[in-house]
């Protein structure tokens, strides 16, 4: 987890990564999951493996529902 914000309840599982990201309250970014500037609304489930946002992109992602991850 580098320069991001999580909030209450906010869980990142091993080997994920989060970057430049608000996780607010009770996300779960599961195993190995990457996420690059954005902002997770409430609750929202990032799958294991999952990619979500950019490391190069000048927006910030809104993620409002799960993510599935890779199998």
């Amino acid at each position: 987890v580098t320069g991001s914000v999580l909030f209450t309840n906010a869980k990142v599982g091993k080997d994920a990564k989060v970057v430049d990201t608000v996780l607010m309250p009770g996300v779960v970014v599961e195993d190995g999951a990457v996420v690059n500037r954005a902002l997770i609304a409430d609750g929202v489930r990032i799958g294991k493996g999952a990619v979500v946002g950019s490391a190069d992109s000048k927006h910030i992602e809104l993620i409002a529902n799960d993510v599935e991850g890779v199998n």
